[in-house]
């Protein structure tokens, strides 16, 4: 998510050997907009889609549209790009897996 600061876990981490289902809320890391954007270059990109931050560093060379149409985007809001009549509607599934806020 994006404005605000690490969402602190409400319970101590489970231990190193143990293997425990955690809760969406304790894992979700936020982001102040500052912080998106120093990461604008190949090396590390992340966008904002609907107050949400995507790491797309890994994605670069698999998108269909070439990466500068997402390095563009880089360090930004690219809600109405990620919107537009170019993408499949399955778009917002690809994105869960680069979720990192």
């Amino acid at each position: 998510k994006v404005e605000r600061r690490e969402v602190a876990r409400s319970s101590p981490a489970p231990s190193p050997t143990v293997a425990a289902p955690l809760d969406e809320s304790e894992t979700k890391t936020s982001f102040t907009r500052e912080e998106v954007a120093r990461h604008n270059t190949k090396e590390s990109l992340w966008i904002i889609v609907n107050d949400k931050v995507y790491d797309v560093t890994t994605y670069l060379d698999l998108h269909q549209g070439g990466d500068n149409a997402i390095i563009n985007w880089g360090g930004k809001d690219a809600t109405s790009a990620v919107a537009g009549p170019q993408h499949p509607s399955t778009v917002p599934q690809l994105l869960n897996r680069y979720e990192i806020g």
